[in-house]
């Protein structure tokens, strides 16, 4: 069975945890992102759309580019319905990365799970 915890950064921000290689999560922080970065995850995976990440007080691009995180958007809700085709990019730079420590995010989480159980599945 694979390997399912809740974690949570020492700034009080919780996420959970597969196979120690994904991190799902609703929206980081600036100051989540760089204990991500301190805590040996290495790159960011944001699955929002422009819109919502207008409302952010920082840039989610140039954060993790200062931080030395890849970086990588790939919304998967557009126009209200759910990508397939952003699922299949999800799944090849998850799949062509499989060293890489992961967090995944969105705005509250699920579409974080969407996205991994697609990839799984894929």
């Amino acid at each position: 069975m694979k390997s399912i915890t809740k974690k949570q950064l020492s700034g009080g921000f919780s996420f959970i945890c597969y196979q120690d290689r994904y991190a799902l999560c609703g929206q980081p922080q600036q100051e989540d992102l760089k204990e991500f970065k301190n805590s040996a995850w290495n790159s960011i995976l944001n699955l929002r759309n422009s819109e919502e990440l207008r409302a952010l007080d920082f840039e989610m691009p140039r954060s993790c580019e200062n931080l030395g995180l890849d970086y990588n958007h790939i919304p998967i809700i557009i126009n209200g319905e759910l990508n397939k085709p952003a699922l299949q990019k999800i799944h090849n730079l998850l799949h062509s990365n499989p060293d890489k420590k992961t967090v995944i995010h969105c705005a509250s989480g699920t579409r974080s799970i969407i996205a991994l159980i697609a990839h799984c599945f894929f």
